[in-house]
């Protein structure tokens, strides 16, 4: 009882505001310093599939302004085996198979940074940093240096921070500024419905790079405005409405676009493709609209469902192989 207290009780005096000024200053430093060394680690490989197209397409469209290359040796590709890496043969060409917005959003860095479009990471970095810490900080106002040195310590986030060709790496920059949105509108009166627009502008960005995002995103949201305008049915449509058009024009539109243009229809999308290849048994079979559910997960979820035994073999491995210290650190509450 004590503690809680004591940690409730607003700070006053010297040392709560030299912490409002080290906090951020060491948070920052110490995410720059490790995204710049590990950047330029020598890497023979790219840890995912992801990585690897990321980076070519990313290349190949500042190059060419073309997200998919053709080469003799393709239209001999029955069994599509002969492609790179994250990639698949269609009709004779190389496309990425995967979520197509990291390429789109990298490609005009890449022209003018070329190879060095990497160190994008340490601005996406930053930019993740600040949000989800800014956010921290409202709903900690007494204390906010706390929500600087809460940030620091979610190691995970780092390794994120320094895969720059990783798509959770916008995503989850962009998700940390649809955070600090989303406390704003919280706290916000009669402005609330423009911090919603921007936190949707950010939730559309995020989904533009994992196709997947957008449906815990529509999800989240509902349940959001439901409990902050409860019965005030107008108020709940307009603010719905304020997250559907950023979500049609930054998310739905340019997806439907790019499928258009890189798969020959706007409702062909790489990971369909990659199954009717190589896993034909996760396509989605039936007549509309009943295969409408099993459409939606084979085209957003390409995976297989949930497996309790693979998520339990794969914890026990990241807990008790990986980092021991730092999950027994988590459960602590430290």
């Amino acid at each position: 009882m004590l503690a809680t207290v004591a940690l409730n009780k607003p700070r006053t005096g010297i040392l709560p505001g030299l912490l409002c000024f080290v906090a951020p200053i060491v948070t920052l430093g110490v995410i720059v310093a490790i995204s710049v060394i590990v950047l330029n680690a020598p890497q023979d490989t790219f840890r995912s599939p992801d990585e690897n197209a990321g980076q070519l397409f990313t290349k190949t469209l500042a190059e060419t302004g073309r997200l998919d290359y053709s080469a003799d040796y393709l239209s001999n590709d029955v069994e599509n085996l002969l492609h790179p890496r994250g990639a698949l043969t269609h009709d004779g060409r190389a496309v990425p198979f995967g979520f197509l917005g990291l390429p789109v959003v990298y490609a005009p860095f890449y022209k003018l940074l070329g190879g060095d479009v990497r160190y994008i990471a340490i601005g996406l970095s930053v930019l993740a940093t600040v949000a989800l810490a800014s956010a921290g900080a409202r709903l900690v106002p007494e204390r906010p240096w706390l929500a600087w040195l809460a940030v620091l310590s979610v190691s995970p986030l780092i390794y994120f921070f320094n895969r720059p060709f990783l798509n959770a790496l916008p995503a989850t920059a962009f998700e940390c500024v649809a955070a600090y949105f989303v406390v704003r509108y919280f706290q916000s009166g009669s402005g609330a419905r423009r911090e919603l627009v921007w936190a949707s502008v950010a939730f559309a960005l995020a989904a533009f790079m994992r196709y997947e995002l957008a449906i815990f995103q529509t999800l989240f949201v509902t349940v959001m405005v439901l409990h902050k305008r409860g019965t005030a049915w107008r108020s709940v449509m307009g603010d719905l409405s304020a997250y559907v058009a950023p979500t049609l024009l930054l998310f739905v539109v340019p997806v439907f676009a790019l499928n258009q243009y890189v798969y020959g229809s706007p409702f062909t999308y790489g990971y369909g493709l990659f199954n009717e290849a190589y896993f034909p048994n996760r396509v989605a079979t039936g007549d509309f609209p009943g295969n409408v559910p099993e459409q939606m997960r084979s085209v957003l979820m390409p995976s297989y469902p949930f497996d309790l035994g693979v998520a339990g073999s794969s914890l026990v491995h990241q807990a008790i192989g990986i980092a021991p210290s730092f999950v027994a650190v988590c459960c602590l509450g430290l």
